[in-house]
């Protein structure tokens, strides 16, 4: 059995709840990407695939549901793009 106010109202933690719901915050803007990393991201790839790894290399990487493949990403020299100086 709900509680109800008057009338079939439904009460007020209810309400609450129902108008806590609804509040939404915008989505944080993603940083933006270093230019030497958007440099090397082939043209029919979207920033989104790209990932950095904790080493500061990064990678590309493509799921489609049931895997994925992760490859590094190098620039027009064959060198990993990595910040710092890893890759080189």
């Amino acid at each position: 059995m709900r509680a109800t106010g008057r009338a079939g109202v439904p009460s007020i933690p209810l309400v609450a709840f129902l108008a806590a719901c609804s509040v939404s915050t915008p989505a944080p803007a993603p940083p933006a990407l270093p230019v030497r990393v958007l440099a090397a991201l082939p043209p029919d790839l979207g920033p989104e695939v790209l990932k950095r790894r904790s080493d500061g290399c990064w990678f590309i990487v493509i799921e489609d549901g049931l895997s994925g493949v992760m490859r590094p990403l190098k620039d027009r020299n064959g060198k990993l793009v990595c910040d710092g100086s890893e890759g080189s």
